[in-house]
């Protein structure tokens, strides 16, 4: 379980966000114009747009839902558990600093 909740953690950390359709129209127009500037390339449009979806999928992250199956959902809680009791622990020895009668 520990081996579980460390590779999970590992992986949700090494997640990034999903990329805005918009940012993704703007990278391949991007491309494509790199692509028209080179002489040495003559290719068609059918050509021009394979090389762009090739580099797009070569430098784009894929980003993939998560779907969590109960298993998954409990290592999700165990990976998370350590984290939320620091926290809380950390906020009520900061209100007992303040207030000792708490």
């Amino acid at each position: 379980m520990e081996n579980q909740v460390q590779t999970l953690t590992s992986y949700l950390w090494s997640r990034h966000l999903p990329v805005e359709p918009e940012e993704l129209q703007r990278r391949a127009r991007h491309l494509e114009k790199k692509f028209l500037e080179n002489p040495d390339l003559s290719q068609t449009e059918e050509k021009l747009r394979g090389a762009v979806l090739h580099a797009l999928r070569k430098t784009t992250y894929h980003w993939q839902e998560l779907s969590y199956t109960e298993g998954l959902s409990l290592v999700y809680m165990a990976a998370r558990l350590d984290g939320g009791f620091a926290a809380v622990s950390r906020a009520f020895h900061e209100i007992r600093a303040r207030n000792p009668a708490f």
